[in-house]
């Protein structure tokens, strides 16, 4: 067996070593060091369902219900693009489309 046979079995061999820690569908070392230092992210609303006082929604991975206590406050209106949450005399209106997903029409 030749120097060169010998080589290329090597760089073969060490090929396949680095691809098998290789996972293509693992975001690159930038974004994954910026994700483990971040906060959880903030609860989503996903869908609704308007339909009066029947009116649900999915927020934060369950259902919920106009008049429902969640997160410290109450779901005080339900609509066809987002839910609102009153809180110590604040109102928090909760997108159901994230302004960062919204696509901008001109």
């Amino acid at each position: 067996m030749g120097p060169t046979v010998i080589l290329v079995g090597l760089l073969l061999a060490v090929g396949q070593a680095e691809a098998a820690r290789f996972d293509p569908t693992s975001p690159p070392p930038a974004v994954r060091q910026a994700a483990d230092v971040s906060a959880p992210p903030a609860p989503e609303l996903t869908w609704v369902r308007v339909a009066g006082k029947h009116s649900i929604a999915w927020y934060g991975g369950r259902v919920v219900h106009l008049g429902e206590s969640i997160d410290g406050g109450r779901v005080v209106a339900i609509r066809e693009d987002r839910i609102e949450i009153q809180r110590a005399g604040e109102r928090q209106v909760i997108p159901l489309w994230s302004p960062v997903t919204r696509v901008q029409r001109r």
